[in-house]
């Protein structure tokens, strides 16, 4: 089975992110702005030349605000990252002709002349989700179809049954 469709630069930032938070580099970057935050009080507290009780109370809010600014905005600024090398590395924001294949032995990705090639062995895990299928590889690995490129749900459908039934383990999440 083989589908072909347009993929756009939000497809490739969200699969980079995906993996990204798969990996746990999201979870690190959200711990490192949480440390900055902290490591923020004693700076601010030790610089003020107010009184104790004063210094404390700016350290402490401005430490919270570092801290709220960074959970709100972290997840935007990694996609943002993300969205400049990917276009950078297609050489344009416009929608990029690839195709998926699903064959016996492999899920087959295929983008500007580059071929990637998922072994069924290697499918830790599937996701069912409305927008998208997504399948996790060991060790490092996720190709996300977006729900889009289907003709109806019944070919969805059917895209589903096959991963499921060349997949070597059995663990598929729909939500």
């Amino acid at each position: 089975m083989k589908k072909s469709y347009q993929t756009t630069i939000e497809d490739s930032v969200e699969t980079n992110f995906r993996l990204a938070e798969i990996i746990g580099i999201v979870a690190k970057q959200r711990w490192l702005g949480l440390i900055w935050g902290l490591i923020m009080f004693p700076i601010i507290y030790y610089l003020g030349s107010h009184s104790h009780t004063e210094k404390l109370i700016l350290a402490t809010l401005m430490s919270l605000v570092i801290i709220v600014v960074h959970l709100l905005t972290f997840k935007g600024l990694i996609r943002n990252q993300y969205r400049t090398v990917l276009i950078k590395a297609h050489g344009t924001k416009d929608p990029i002709p690839c195709e998926y294949e699903l064959t016996d032995e492999n899920l087959i990705f295929r983008k500007l002349g580059q071929e990637l090639r998922f072994s069924w062995q290697n499918v830790e895990k599937i996701n069912i989700t409305p927008a998208s299928i997504e399948v996790l590889m060991r060790p490092t690995g996720l190709a996300i179809i977006p729900t889009r490129i289907f003709d109806g749900s019944e070919e969805r459908e059917e895209w589903i049954r096959y991963i499921e039934n060349h997949q070597k383990t059995q663990h598929t999440i729909r939500s």
